[in-house]
């Protein structure tokens, strides 16, 4: 297989876990993901950053109880709401808006 294949493979995995059931989701040719549906990255534990490069996501994107340090890799875009609570690195509305176009509310707890 090749590395790009697999890749996508161990990508297409995770995508299993967390794009919400009834959602969807497709490549774009710059190897980002658009998801049609929500998103729940939670009780992610020994991942510093996310391996997905998520563009858009048309419903909510929530990332809870993770070990997340970075906000590489989500969404250029989310519809709905966008969701930081309880992560190993805390970040602010305006930080999370500065890298994501959020139509609707963030949401920001600390651990």
């Amino acid at each position: 297989m090749k590395t790009e294949q697999l890749r996508k493979a161990i990508i297409e995995r995770y995508l299993k876990q967390w794009v919400q059931p009834g959602g969807k989701w497709s490549w774009n040719e710059d190897g980002t993901v658009d998801v049609i549906g929500d998103v729940a990255v939670h009780y992610l534990k020994n991942m510093k950053k996310l391996p997905v490069k998520f563009n858009l996501v048309s419903g909510f994107f929530s990332c809870a109880s993770t070990s997340l340090i970075s906000l590489e890799g989500v969404p250029k875009q989310v519809e709905h709401w966008f969701r930081w609570e309880s992560n190993n690195e805390n970040f602010t509305e305006a930080e999370i808006r500065s890298v994501c176009d959020v139509l609707d509310r963030v949401i920001v707890y600390d651990k």
